[in-house]
């Protein structure tokens, strides 16, 4: 009889052993069904900073070029008003006030 109890409290200590490694088989591949989940994401993440910080690039680029274009620009514009300023007052210089008084 002792030994029927002890066979049965070992075939439940068997039992309840075997559904505690389901269970932890189960949580161990919803863990890893998870894991790569968070990989992919992590993946798609990494590739789209990639692409801003190319874009990033390319539109500081493209900012410093235009940057250099207005003062090119700014400076020829600079250059010129002088100029215009030099003839005018040259041409000025032709023009008596007493001319326009006759």
């Amino acid at each position: 009889m002792e030994s029927n109890r002890i066979t049965l409290l070992c075939l439940q200590l068997l039992a309840s052993s075997r559904r505690d490694h389901e269970n932890l088989q189960a949580e161990l591949n919803r863990l890893q069904a998870e894991n790569e989940a968070s990989k992919d994401e992590v993946k798609e993440v990494l590739q789209a900073l990639e692409e801003l910080a190319v874009n990033y690039d390319q539109k500081s680029q493209e900012v410093e070029d235009k940057t250099k274009e207005f003062e090119a620009i700014s400076e020829e514009l600079s250059q010129k008003s002088v100029s215009w300023e030099q003839k005018s007052a040259y041409l000025k210089s032709f023009i008596r006030p007493s001319f326009w008084l006759r």
